[in-house]
């Protein structure tokens, strides 16, 4: 049996890759990452951008466990759903 604690260690992140035409530099990769569970969106031009954004999701979920652990649930942080820094939001 799973439980909702359990449930919550795994994460999916759905990434959506396209090439972007840019006079100056040539072709651009361009991305859109979304962590499903949050239903948050980060859209990219770095590979570090995609990667700070699902750690930060991490992170917020091992603050959450570790709440859960003390028993301090309710006390949520205002900035507990900040984004990655160089995201572009919709």
């Amino acid at each position: 049996m799973t439980s909702n604690r359990q449930h919550h260690r795994t994460h999916l992140f759905t990434v959506r890759l396209w090439i972007e035409a840019n006079a100056r530099d040539g072709p651009e990769v361009r991305g859109r990452v979304q962590h499903v569970l949050s239903q948050e969106v980060c859209y990219f031009r770095r590979w570090s951008d995609l990667v700070a954004f699902c750690e930060a999701r991490l992170d917020e979920a091992r603050l959450h466990e570790a709440r859960l652990d003390e028993g301090s649930v309710g006390e949520e942080r205002d900035d507990a759903h900040e984004a990655a820094p160089n995201c572009e939001h919709e």
